[in-house]
């Protein structure tokens, strides 16, 4: 999941000027049908993704947008995920405030990892992204003989 830090900023010159060159745009998207409801821009460098601006359609959707990238950027190894500013709506959903010497230490390291995937994904339905993968049984545990029992 993803912290929000505060600010912009780069860590050191150089690893900041290094880092420029794996700079990636990304344009997340949540739609409901053929109808976009919600959905961001943002960029990579590393395994940091910074939030630039969003916006939501239908109340609530923003929150269920902000969920489903929160679990690509972690299902893909990504470190941190730089919010921007402090807003209710980003407590809420679990990012915390972090001071900015914390901050540019979380986004130097971030910056400088790699992760294990670019959040590019195929579209899939959100629920695959909220809801837990199911958990594989053991031979001999209860539950079936080692099927998980979550449809697919």
């Amino acid at each position: 999941g993803g912290g929000g830090g505060g600010g912009g900023g780069g860590g050191g010159g150089g690893a900041a000027s290094s880092a420029c060159r794996d700079v990636r745009f990304h344009s997340v998207e949540l739609w409901c049908g053929s109808h976009l409801v919600a959905g961001e821009l943002g960029y990579s460098i590393g395994a940091c993704y910074t939030s630039i601006s969003g916006f939501y359609l239908v109340p609530s959707s923003g929150a269920v947008q902000c969920v489903a990238t929160a679990r690509v950027l972690a299902r893909n190894g990504f470190r941190l995920w730089d919010l921007g500013m402090e807003l209710d709506y980003k407590l809420q959903l679990g990012a915390r405030c972090v001071p900015r010497k914390e901050f540019l230490h979380h986004l130097a390291r971030a910056r400088e990892a790699r992760p294990h995937r670019s959040p590019k994904t195929r579209r899939m339905w959100v629920a695959e992204l909220i809801e837990p993968p199911p958990t594989k049984q053991r031979r001999g545990e209860a539950g079936g003989g080692g099927r998980s029992g979550a449809a697919a």
